[in-house]
């Protein structure tokens, strides 16, 4: 079992910084070559409207 401080942040604790990086990368180059997921933008996408519905009906 690997260690990590109390300062160690949780994203890379739990191994998803680099997985970030790789998704902030591929938004800003527009390229998908580093990503592990495919349709990752198809999935933040989706995510994306189902916050957008969630709002809307919190106004309602």
């Amino acid at each position: 079992m690997e260690a990590f401080g109390d300062w160690e942040n949780t994203l890379v604790k739990r191994g998803f910084y680099p997985m970030v990086q790789a998704f902030l990368k591929a938004l800003k180059t527009r390229s998908t070559t580093d990503l592990r997921q495919e349709n990752v933008y198809d999935s933040h996408k989706i995510c994306a409207e189902i916050l957008k519905q969630v709002e809307k009906n919190r106004m309602h």
